[in-house]
């Protein structure tokens, strides 16, 4: 209902604007041709110059509505159509005599003699009917067009979605294989820390379900301390996780498990054998941005450099689906040797998303 009543207002806008041109007009001439009066020194008659040129354009406004309807009935959209020609000609010539034979009624009314029927006359108005026609035909390209850019809008925002939804259906596989393929190397060694992790892996699995594809970062950060849950099952007191986020970074809306992977990449390649672990996040807010920061203690870059995995590449697929080119997503070595992930990205609250 609200749609329909949208379109009625514009509708009625539309015609409204096509009756104050024609009265516009009407008055312009009217204006031009009692000035010309006034010029030739005789009286302006504005009594009977405005009358005249209102009844005849009004008549156009009125009729208006009828060659609008042939125009998008019978639309000239190419000139090797003859078909829509013929019909506008059978029509127009129609609605030129028409419009000629009620004028001369309405000026014999109004000024009190009726002018002769004149071809030339008829010909003018025909004119004016082609003349509505083509206008008629450029406003419905430019209704069309912005349908067109609509349209094409909402199915790119629908194909980004769906692609959202493939990369994070993507991302649950493979958290979830990692994850159960550490279970079974710890089944025989450690049963109630491998059933701890099933539990917990369980939990992790209903709440990053029951998130949208949007979350707050606090809200993902809760994900983040479920998932450290899970892996300290395996290394227990080994790894521990440091979280230095300000109150308006966690605000700020992010993907849905964009900092999974990133600690799952930590924990697999990163953790030093020899030494206890430690991931920190640090999340800030500067300048109408939001800079994240992971950071692990571990073994750092590779020699040959890093190959990125399905994880980063999903997680940095994610990010240019979700923000286009306006985020940034770095993996560097960390000052204490470690790895250093960082995310840049606008700020957008919930209430702006």
């Amino acid at each position: 209902m609200k749609i329909g009543v949208q379109d009625s207002v514009g509708t009625w806008r539309a015609w409204a604007a096509v009756w104050a041109g024609f009265t516009t007009l009407a008055l312009f001439l009217a204006a031009g041709n009692s000035l010309t009066y006034v010029a030739d020194g005789r009286p302006g008659s504005w009594n009977l110059t405005i009358p005249l040129e209102l009844s005849e354009w009004w008549l156009w406004a009125a009729l208006t509505p009828l060659v609008v309807w042939l125009s998008r009935r019978w639309p000239i959209e190419r000139l090797g159509r003859p078909r829509p020609i013929l019909i506008h000609l059978a029509a127009g010539l129609p609605v030129a005599f028409l419009k000629t034979a009620i004028d001369r009624e309405l000026r014999g009314w109004i000024a009190g003699f009726t002018p002769y029927f004149l071809i030339s006359t008829v010909t003018f108005q025909f004119m004016i009917y082609w003349v509505i026609v083509a206008v008629a035909h450029a406003v419905e390209g430019q209704r069309r067009g912005r349908e067109r850019e609509r349209e094409a809008s909402q199915l790119e925002t629908r194909l980004a979605e769906a692609r959202l939804e493939l990369l994070r259906a993507q991302l649950h596989p493979h958290f979830l294989f990692n994850t159960l393929n550490a279970i079974a190397e710890l089944i025989h060694e450690n049963p109630v820390a491998a059933d701890r992790m099933i539990t917990g892996l369980g939990e992790l699995l209903r709440q990053a379900a029951d998130s949208a594809e949007r979350i707050e970062l606090a809200e993902e950060l809760q994900l983040v301390r479920r998932y450290i849950e899970i892996q300290q099952g395996r290394f227990g007191d080994r790894v521990q996780l440091v979280v230095e986020v300000d109150v308006e970074a966690e605000r700020t809306m992010v993907p849905s498990l964009v900092l999974q992977p990133i600690v799952e990449n930590a924990f697999r390649h990163g953790l030093a054998p020899d030494r206890d672990g430690q991931i920190t996040i640090r999340a800030r807010r500067q300048n109408g941005r939001v800079l994240i920061e992971v950071l692990d203690n571990g073994v750092g870059l590779p020699a040959a450099g890093l190959e990125e995995g399905l994880g980063l590449a999903n997680t940095r697929a994610r990010l240019e689906a979700t923000y286009g080119r306006g985020y940034r997503f770095e993996v560097a070595g960390a000052d204490d040797g470690g790895v250093c992930v960082t995310i840049d990205v606008p700020f957008e609250s919930e209430a702006t998303a």
